[in-house]
């Protein structure tokens, strides 16, 4: 595969899933049960052992979302979630065909984590320290990684490689911009859709849609954009809700980390 530079390509954001796939599944284990019924974010909230639903919830959703594990439905207090049928598979009892393969998809269906392993397909992931270097200092990707973040990611892809047990064979499609848009993986370019989503936006016509920058007030003089297909129907607004949680750690600055853990303890609305 061709390793030429990307200088030219608007960065974005690097949220990537705070789970790798294995620990993922393992925070899937107690729907299992439930089989394909929603239940309420309080409830799955105490099968993790936690009190009440907070950021941090939200943050693992949004992981056990990113590799089609899970899906959702509602908003705020009224906001529910139930595994895939991917899920299902994987987590099955009995023989499930192909289970290998769905297993090796699931692994690669963060867009970061598909961009990270088919860049090196010809000539295998590198050491720890060069992967790291690499993300945070290099050009070969359009997403920006602080060092803490690349520690984590680094930690999380490898673990998740190994136990998908991918080799150099193995190439799955790239998800493409929109499906980034509603994993909360990537949103693009911070404050206009890249050129690279043309095609998607010919798309969002053909379906009587648009992308849509929303301006969004912070006081301070500050100012968030929010960029999403418009109209968006009501089910992919509620998916968008549940995980802007995984944004957090793209977004907030290091001096607030200090904070952190009584942020995670905030209770939704």
């Amino acid at each position: 595969m061709s390793k030429e530079k990307k200088t030219n390509m608007p960065k974005r954001s690097s949220n990537h899933p705070i789970l790798s796939l294995q620990k993922a599944l393992d925070r899937a284990k107690p729907l299992k049960g439930d089989k394909y019924n929603f239940i309420p974010l309080d409830v799955l909230a105490s099968r993790w052992n936690q009190k009440r639903a907070n950021s941090y919830t939200l943050q693992l959703i949004a992981a056990l979302s990113a590799f089609g594990l899970l899906e959702t439905q509602g908003e705020k207090s009224h906001r529910k979630v139930r595994l895939s049928t991917t899920a299902h598979k994987v987590l099955s009892d009995t023989p499930v065909p192909d289970k290998e393969n769905i297993l090796k998809e699931c692994a690669l269906k963060p867009p970061i984590y598909n961009a990270v392993w088919k860049y090196y397909e010809t000539t295998g992931l590198p050491q720890d320290d060069v992967l790291k270097a690499e993300l945070v200092w290099g050009d070969n990707f359009i997403y920006t990684f602080t060092e803490e973040s690349a520690d984590l990611f680094v930690n999380n892809f490898k673990e998740t490689i190994s136990f998908a047990k991918l080799d150099a064979s193995d190439i799955i499609d790239e998800p493409n911009v929109q499906e980034e848009q509603m994993q909360g993986i990537d949103t693009g370019e911070k404050i206009k859709p890249p050129d690279s989503t043309q095609h998607i936006q010919s798309a969002m016509q053909q379906k009587g849609m648009v992308i849509k920058n929303f301006e969004i007030p912070l006081g301070d003089g500050l100012t968030a954009i929010l960029v999403v297909p418009y109209p968006l129907p009501k089910k992919k607004f509620d998916l968008l809700n549940a995980i802007l949680g995984a944004y957090e750690e793209g977004i907030v600055s290091e001096t607030n980390n200090e904070n952190e853990e009584e942020e995670t303890e905030e209770e939704i609305d």
